[in-house]
């Protein structure tokens, strides 16, 4: 587990997949990749985005946008 947290976190901060294999000590080609997981940005930022807006709704800094509607009980 290590090792792919080292391969994934040096892919992100732009070390080639060479390096990457060098530093953890692989000699066949190809096995880097498969400890390498790239992180989508676009996905952290949506993800960060939403943690805040929940983060000032329950410590009170924010008021919550939009409007409360009361659902009824179906009848059985």
């Amino acid at each position: 587990m290590l090792r792919h947290s080292f391969a994934s976190e040096a892919a992100d901060i732009g070390l080639s997949e060479a390096t990457i294999a060098e530093l953890i000590g692989h000699k066949r080609q190809g096995m880097t990749a498969s400890y390498i997981h790239r992180t989508d940005a676009v996905l952290l930022a949506a993800a960060d985005a939403v943690a805040d807006r929940v983060v000032e709704l329950l410590d009170g800094t924010k008021k919550p946008t939009g409007k409360v509607v009361r659902i009824r009980k179906a009848r059985v």
